[in-house]
């Protein structure tokens, strides 16, 4: 029932329905698992088909389904699942087969800024799945995603594609509801959101064979020095970018031990002078007088970015 009503409100192109408190994917939590990763595996289709627009609350929607259903697709058996939440292993799979085809751009109406951003985000959510053959699965998604950026980036030297996908990821990770827990508690040593950043990072070190991992590293680790100048666009004054960008450093960080801080400082000088996608950052109204002020480009085929530029 659940996924008739969601096919029906896609087809209409009612998409507030799907979105908010009291929306349908909120809705769907209350019912069997298998109904609702069907009901996100629908959204993913209708948004290749370039039949509903691609937004932030769409996004975090879908992550937080999968979020739930990654948790619970490990369970030992059936039997020590409630009995009312139902489902099976097989049924994540079909949210899987539904990004897969986001790697075939012949196959999607969707624009590449947002084919890239849906291919860096939504896989990491399943690093969070106990069962490997789903976390290789989506580490060679991500692979895949962030290979054609780094093609894509050679091809076309004004356009920072790594940069633009690690700011996508800290970005989606920032309102994921793991991480939104983990960051609300006095203390935390955010052991789930860095789960979904190794997956993330893991995939970025092996994305460009003739780079050494710790060239890469740098190109993660600039964009969360990056962060600090900039907040989220629908959420002026929040905090949580700026500590998903920390979690993140933090595990790049883990993986590059060659990074000093010698070497680290080296690297890290005029990060800020970098862009930033303007459709989920801008620039902070508190930043100190001496970080620079941003203008706004636009790269051939992408959304706008943010680029910082000084005074």
């Amino acid at each position: 029932m659940l996924c008739a009503t969601v096919d029906l409100c896609l087809a209409s192109g009612e998409v507030e329905l799907l979105l908010g408190g009291g929306g349908l994917l909120e809705r769907a939590g209350g019912c069997s698992r298998d109904a609702e990763v069907q009901a996100v595996a629908l959204v993913l289709r209708s948004l290749r088909r370039g039949l509903v627009p691609f937004t932030t609350e769409l996004l975090s929607g879908l992550g937080a389904r999968l979020c739930a259903a990654a948790a619970l697709a490990g369970a030992a058996n059936e039997e020590e699942r409630a009995p009312a939440r139902g489902g099976g292993i097989a049924d994540l799979e079909v949210a899987m087969d539904a990004l897969q085809r986001w790697q075939k751009p012949t196959a999607t109406q969707a624009r590449l800024f947002d084919r890239l951003r849906l291919g860096v985000t939504l896989p990491t959510v399943f690093a969070l799945s106990p069962m490997k053959r789903h976390r290789e699965a989506a580490q060679r998604m991500l692979l895949a995603s962030l290979a054609k950026a780094a093609r894509q980036q050679q091809h076309h030297q004004q356009e920072p594609l790594l940069d633009v996908a690690t700011a996508c990821f800290v970005h989606f990770l920032s309102r994921l509801e793991p991480f939104a827990r983990e960051a609300e508690a006095t203390a935390s040593a955010y052991p789930r959101s860095s789960q979904v950043c190794e997956l993330f990072c893991e995939a970025l070190l092996r994305c460009e064979p003739n780079r050494k991992p710790t060239e890469l590293g740098i190109v993660a680790l600039r964009v969360c020095d990056r962060v600090r100048y900039f907040e989220d666009v629908d959420r002026p004054g929040d905090s949580s970018v700026h500590k998903a960008a920390g979690v993140l450093r933090h595990v790049i960080e883990k993986h590059c031990p060659d990074l000093g801080k010698k070497a680290h400082s080296s690297a890290m000088q005029g990060a800020q002078f970098g862009s930033m996608p303007a459709a989920l950052f801008a620039i902070r109204q508190d930043r100190p007088a001496s970080a620079p002020i941003a203008d706004t480009a636009a790269a051939p085929g992408e959304d706008a970015v943010a680029v910082a530029a000084t005074p």
